[in-house]
């Protein structure tokens, strides 16, 4: 009778085991299909996370262009800068040129108003040998020469610097 009523514990416990396996094998089976549903859901997003990252990699492109572009446009003022401050000071040095062409235009005429210089005519007559008018006429030529020279660098000078302030002008801008 012990025989039998240790049968009987053992019969009872192997029921138990039995139906505790059933239980863990059902629970099991619940974990399984939430598992591949949980692998399914990563899956889906995983997909909208590479569609996202197509339009993101696009934006980070232009971004990269636009940032060359302004590093190009910082260059290309730097130089504009630089270019500035030549022009400016070659303005102020064809300025100094214009006051120094006037001034000697000035005192050249002064001088001739002063020295009673008649005109090219008179001096050419009033040569005494065919030497004196040839020497007269390269004298005179070389002093109307110079004036000449003179004014054309006045002319000159003041278109540079026209041209010169123009050009600074569009670099502000």
């Amino acid at each position: 009778s012990s025989a039998s009523a240790m049968g009987g514990v053992l019969e009872d416990q192997l029921k138990q085991t039995r139906a505790q396996g059933s239980a863990v094998k059902q629970e099991l089976s619940v974990v399984q299909r939430r598992q591949q549903v949980t692998v399914r859901q990563i899956s889906s997003l995983n997909t909208k996370l590479a569609e996202l990252q197509k339009p993101v990699d696009q934006l980070d492109a232009q971004i990269s262009n636009i940032n060359a572009r302004i590093d190009g446009r910082r260059r290309r003022i730097a130089k504009l800068k630089v270019d500035f401050v030549e022009q400016k000071q070659q303005i102020d040095v064809l300025s100094g040129e214009l006051d120094n062409a006037r001034s000697e235009l000035t005192r050249r005429v002064v001088i001739t108003y002063k020295t009673g210089d008649r005109g090219v005519i008179e001096q050419l007559a009033g040569a005494g040998s065919l030497r004196s008018l040839i020497d007269r006429d390269e004298a005179l030529g070389h002093i109307v020469g110079l004036d000449q020279h003179v004014i054309d660098r006045i002319g000159d000078t003041q278109r540079d610097i026209r041209l010169k302030r123009a050009s600074n002008n569009q670099v502000q801008r």
